[in-house]
């Protein structure tokens, strides 16, 4: 693979990570060994590496820039971390599924397992408590009439309120 083929599948780890993805329904069955093999291969805190990477490159871009800061140093050392792990995880963990998920499948292949894997390590990211409750406290903010008006309008009975302790 070239480099700049190197390139493009780093940007679309970055770019679909936690994405639902919809080229994840028409995988094949290579690239869906290789996705199972890496997923099952990664450890927790491989996930939370590849995490923290993908944050560092969210943080670069000016949209959210002013919400955090990475120190260069830091960004280097996440992506050196991350090539260990991804280098770790395809030529060695699963070097067999990634030669014939390529080899039979080529395109998209390593984004595909990727993908995968950052699906996953974002749901464990969403399960934890603190995490959560922010996400959930969007629903404070929500107009209940309003969604229950569009609940009824598609013939769905809108769940009953919450009920204060």
């Amino acid at each position: 693979m070239t480099a700049g083929r190197w390139r493009s599948a780093i940007v679309a780890l970055v770019a679909t990570f936690g994405t639902t993805m919809p080229s994840v329904a028409h995988a094949g069955l290579y690239q869906d060994d290789l996705s199972r093999c890496i997923v099952a291969a990664a450890k927790a805190e491989d996930r939370t590496a590849l995490l923290r990477w993908v944050f560092a490159a969210m943080a670069t871009n000016p949209t959210i820039q002013d919400m955090t800061r990475v120190a260069p140093e830091q960004a280097a050392a996440l992506s050196a971390n991350t090539a260990k792990l991804m280098q770790r995880l395809l030529l060695v963990d699963c070097r067999k599924q990634a030669v014939d998920a390529i080899k039979y499948e080529q395109g998209g292949a390593i984004q595909h397992a990727f993908g995968t894997l950052g699906q996953i390590a974002m749901s464990d990211l969403m399960r934890e408590d603190s995490t959560s409750a922010y996400m959930g406290s969007l629903d404070q903010h929500l107009d209940k009439a309003k969604w229950a008006e569009l609940m009824a309008e598609a013939g769905v009975k809108a769940p009953a309120p919450d009920k204060a302790p």
